[in-house]
């Protein structure tokens, strides 16, 4: 789900907590299969629990808009992380171990 659109960090209204919310409504306006897609890969996002990915809490889905609030993770991007160099190989193996339990996460729960 990278890449659907901007990024908005903001204050969860009911229930207090600072939230993230993507706009993926501009990456599928009018074409239903890509929405489609998208609402299977949020339902499979929310299916896998890991320390390492933020929950995704809900999906809004209205009036052409589509909407994906996930857990606020503090941190830096991985673009400012790498600061315009390549890791050290030392965290480049760190990042792939976590990457990897990560996905193991997910095929556990049938996601690939």
């Amino acid at each position: 789900m990278v890449g659907l659109g901007p990024v908005f960090k903001a204050p969860d209204t009911v229930t207090g907590p600072t939230v993230f919310c993507k706009d993926a409504g501009a990456a599928a306006p009018d074409d239903a299969l890509k929405r489609a897609k998208l609402l299977a890969d949020a339902k499979a996002a929310a299916s896998v629990s890991h320390a390492k990915i933020a929950t995704l809490f809900e999906v809004g889905d209205g009036e052409g808009l589509l909407c994906l609030v996930f857990e606020f993770t503090p941190g830096d991007t991985l673009e400012k992380a790498l600061n315009g160099k390549p890791f050290e190989v030392r965290r480049a193996v760190e990042m792939a171990v976590q990457l990897v339990q990560v996905l193991g996460a997910a095929h556990n729960r049938g996601r690939t």
